[in-house]
């Protein structure tokens, strides 16, 4: 008579041939280890996305801010590169060099803005011209161009006496505190800059034939820098000052 195995589950593995030991199935409880490269690596999605800000930031580095935020980024990525494993290494050493770019060129300004400085006479005149940062402009001193963009840091000088755009009538201080907004820092301005026309040139603001244009602090500049500069044109080059002009 021929003994019956009872019926298999189907939930287990098939009956081992003849004389082979049955595989071993690990126990209730009994922790499972998955083979080597089994499952894929943790994503590193957060750490590109990081070296990603870090490279963006540093492009708009010429904001001090921007520019620490940008280093301290691309560094704790490079941190996390030692693992081996692809963490946007590249784009952190990326950041990092536009960063060295980013100082190098501050340097380099600056040293050209002190080795650069205008001649001035005992009075405080410039005899000499020269460039100077836009918060060192003096009253009297005449630009050799009319400031174009908000982020523009030096301006050069020039004799009056030489051709000329425009020319400082007034520099004043919008005080300490918070950043009012740039639409009340333009009202103060222009109100400022009105109410000082008159000293200067000889004639009210409003009864006058020449430009009046204003240098102001914007919101990334009022901590440094509070103070509006004045200017008055003939809406061109000219020649001479406009001190008394009574135009």
């Amino acid at each position: 008579m021929t003994e019956q195995q009872p019926p298999r589950d189907p939930l287990q593995p098939p009956w081992p041939a003849a004389g082979q030991p049955y595989p071993q199935q690990p126990y209730p409880g009994q922790a499972y280890s998955a083979p080597q490269g089994a499952y894929p690596p943790p994503s590193a999605a957060p750490s590109k996305a990081m070296a990603i800000t870090a490279l963006v930031l540093a492009i708009f580095g010429f904001f001090v801010l921007t520019l620490i935020a940008a280093v301290i980024l691309a560094i704790i990525v490079l941190v996390r590169s030692k693992d081996g494993r692809p963490h946007g290494k590249g784009m952190a050493i990326s950041a990092l060099i536009i960063s060295v770019l980013w100082v190098a060129g501050f340097v380099i300004a600056i040293v050209a803005i002190v080795s650069s400085q205008p001649e001035r006479d005992s009075s405080g005149q410039v005899v000499e011209g020269g460039h100077v940062l836009v918060g060192n402009i003096r009253t009297g001193d005449c630009l050799t161009k009319e400031p174009s963009a908000s982020t523009q840091l030096t301006v050069e000088l020039t004799p009056c006496s030489k051709p000329h755009r425009e020319e400082a009538f007034a520099n004043f201080d919008l005080g300490d505190g918070d950043f009012p907004g740039q639409p009340e820092v333009d009202r103060l301005a222009e109100a400022g800059c009105v109410q000082r026309y008159e000293d200067y040139v000889g004639v009210p603001a409003d009864s006058t034939e020449l430009v009046i244009a204003y240098l102001r602090p914007f919101k990334d500049s009022w901590k440094v820098d509070p103070e509006v500069t004045c200017l008055v044109s003939e809406g061109g080059t000219s020649t001479g000052s406009l001190k008394g002009a009574n135009r």
